[in-house]
């Protein structure tokens, strides 16, 4: 749980930190009272600490725990998973599988772009990326501003889009000679610098997130062999 730990803290503050990431239960299942009282803190001890790591609070600390638990979950489904990616995607998105890993590890940045619905999942995904992989990733919602990311060469773009919101071509951060990968549950047609990674119904019945989750897995897995 890095964010537990981003800012400048002191010696109590990273043992607050500590505690937190071996129980978070410590603030998930209480009010920030009890949370402090189980942390041996004041209240207010607390709320700076969660100030200190760029939060605005206990709630905001409560919910981010909470997805960080979700994500964690969904991690180790997909790192048991013991049944071939291939079976949860489009066979016609089957042969350019190869290349991706590869754009993936030569890419000067990733960026990943999402609804708000997937913007806790797609951070998770950029930090992974940075801290395990050690690629310059950052995330983004589709609403947001980020042509400036396009100054650079070799910019991979990945759009986690369930429903396929987003028309490539005439999106208004699309650049020719950029690459790009659609994750979404429609069948899409892949063209030039564009592939399309489409899940499909299956008889494996996976959640959206769950299945993007076990994609990441996978190329993260073929990245590291490259």
């Amino acid at each position: 749980m890095v964010f537990l730990y981003e800012g400048k803290l002191n010696d109590l503050d990273i043992s607050i930190a500590q505690r937190i990431e071996k129980n978070p239960e410590i603030v998930t299942d209480n009010n920030i009272f009890r949370a402090a009282d189980i942390l041996e803190i004041s209240a207010s001890k607390l709320t700076k600490y969660c100030q200190k790591i760029g939060l605005k609070g206990f709630k905001e600390i409560k919910y981010k725990l909470d997805e960080e638990l979700i994500r964690t979950q969904l991690q180790r489904q997909a790192d048991h998973c013991d049944f071939k990616i291939t079976s949860i995607l489009d066979q016609k998105n089957h042969k350019h599988l190869i290349a991706i890993p590869k754009l993936l590890a030569s890419s000067s940045k990733i960026i990943i772009v999402s609804n708000s619905s997937f913007q806790a999942l797609t951070s998770y995904l950029a930090i992974k990326l940075r801290l395990d992989y050690h690629q310059a990733a950052i995330n983004y919602t589709f609403d947001q501003d980020f042509s400036f990311e396009y100054l650079d060469d070799q910019v991979l773009t990945i759009l986690v889009d369930e429903t396929s919101q987003v028309t490539n071509f005439s999106s208004k951060w699309y650049r020719p000679n950029q690459n790009y990968i659609h994750i979404t549950a429609k069948a899409l047609k892949q063209q030039a610098d564009y592939y399309p990674l489409s899940i499909i119904n299956s008889e494996i019945k996976l959640p959206f997130d769950a299945a993007v989750m076990l994609i990441f897995s996978w190329l993260m897995a073929e990245m590291s062999k490259k």
